[in-house]
């Protein structure tokens, strides 16, 4: 299992008295730009247990520093009174198989293990069995490494992919469901959909899900799939890549720090990680959206289309009386939307040398945050919320098309790493909800 990067982790689960409808909260990378979604959480939750006392919503990062030393003790005092209390029960060992429902999507299949992060690297041009999918923005990882530091367990929205179109892992627990213990079955608030989760701790079960990785990982394989000779990439970070960089660089502080040799079965080694195959019919990889904030628009727009004048980009530009009836699905892979209050157009590049639009659309938007010190951008999830975000004065939104799916893990293996936030895992309300959690001191 060392060789493919995998562990069978022992998951911590809240007890049976729980109510897992106010438990389960969003990932916290969601909604950063609507703090009225976090303070309903909030008042749903009210003063129930929840995973929302033990994670750190990204909305609030722009408080002030004695603010933010505050939340994270707290969220770290919280981790001991749930561990105390037996609020959290240690599971025998074993994976997890889930099936998250939504209406957007449909039924999307996942498996709880855990990873070696020694397996794992977040720089660019890294060649590693886990890899990530995009640059790794190292200023948002201090306070996720504050939280990790003296942290008594992890609580992980981390997503992996598999490129598996024969879907030869998930076909093995299919196979055998009905002999597996179903651990929960529930709604998920605000729009989540439904999520069951059933113990896979068959030794048999596990051993031929182990074979299946295995096989997947084998250097003949892989080469003849992408037709390469780079080194094998087994996961691809679906979601989460900051949540892994941190765990990496919390596991390396440890090797650095520690005078105790002995560190080859530490709990920090390991990070707990949701598996989903690429191919899943239940798997929409949706386009992140930007907005940018702090705007005059016209002036925007100018400087958008002297910038791809200056790149020596061929485009044209058309006018759209109502944009809420081009949907990202409908928008070629050369165009992306341009919208304000008053501004609604489609641009085409004619002559992209680029394998993604994005690429040249992040490039523009750091280019003219940096010498628009008052500008600032977001990353939004589903096309509803940045329209309705880039209908407020002095903003702007860009709405880029969908992403095929068989061209993500060719792309990682040749270019590297993808534009930063160039695609989600289905919408913001399709995101993993923190359930599992796992020891790491």
């Amino acid at each position: 299992m060392k060789n493919i990067g995998i562990k069978i982790p022992e998951i911590l689960l809240p007890y049976n008295q729980v109510d897992y409808f106010k438990w389960a909260i969003v990932a916290c990378d969601q909604f950063t730009s609507q703090p009225d979604y976090w303070s309903e959480v909030e008042k749903i939750v009210n003063d129930e247990v929840s995973t929302l006392n033990l994670i750190f919503p990204e909305v609030f990062l722009k408080q002030n520093e004695e603010d933010i030393e505050k939340r994270i003790q707290i969220i770290n005092d919280t981790m001991e009174e749930y561990l105390q209390k037996n609020i959290l029960e240690r599971q025998k060992p074993g994976f997890i198989y889930t099936e998250r429902t939504t209406k957007e999507s449909g039924k999307r299949k996942g498996l709880i293990l855990s990873v070696d992060l020694e397996k794992y690297e977040f720089q660019k041009g890294s060649k590693s069995l886990i890899r990530a999918t995009e640059d790794t923005i190292i200023e948002r990882l201090p306070p996720r490494v504050k939280i990790r530091k003296n942290a008594s367990i992890e609580i992980p929205h981390i997503m992996l992919l598999i490129d598996d179109p024969k879907d030869s892992i998930f076909s093995i627990i299919s196979d055998n469901l009905n002999s597996l213990e179903k651990l929960y079955d529930f709604d998920l608030m605000k729009g989540g959909g439904n999520l069951k989760g059933y113990s896979v701790q068959n030794s048999k079960v596990i051993d031929k899900i182990i074979e299946g990785f295995s096989e997947l990982a084998t250097e003949e394989v892989f080469k003849k799939k992408y037709n390469t000779e780079e080194d094998v990439l087994l996961f691809a970070v679906g979601d989460g890549n900051h949540s892994l960089a941190t765990a990496k660089l919390h596991w390396e502080n440890i090797k650095k720090n520690s005078i105790n040799e002995n560190l080859l079965d530490h709990p920090s080694r390991y990070a707990l990680v949701e598996v989903v195959n690429l191919h899943d019919s239940g798997l929409k990889l949706s386009p992140i959206h930007r907005v940018i904030f702090n705007i005059d628009e016209e002036n925007l727009y100018k400087n958008l289309l002297k910038y791809l004048e200056n790149r020596n980009v061929e485009f044209n530009s058309t006018d759209v009386e109502d944009i809420r009836n081009i949907s990202e699905d409908k928008i070629n892979s050369n165009e992306f939307i341009f919208t304000t209050n008053n501004y609604n157009k489609v641009l085409r590049i004619n002559n992209m040398e680029e394998s993604l639009i994005v690429t040249i659309v992040e490039d523009f938007i750091q280019n003219f945050i940096k010498n628009n010190l008052k500008a600032d951008v977001d990353y939004i999830h589903g096309e509803e919320e940045t329209i309705k975000l880039a209908r407020v004065k002095n903003n702007a939104g860009i709405i880029l098309p969908s992403i095929e799916k068989s061209s993500l893990f060719k792309t990682v293996i040749n270019d590297g790493k993808l534009p930063r936030k160039t695609f989600s895992m289905g919408e913001a309300n399709e995101k993993k909800y923190y359930v599992e959690s796992r020891m790491i001191k």
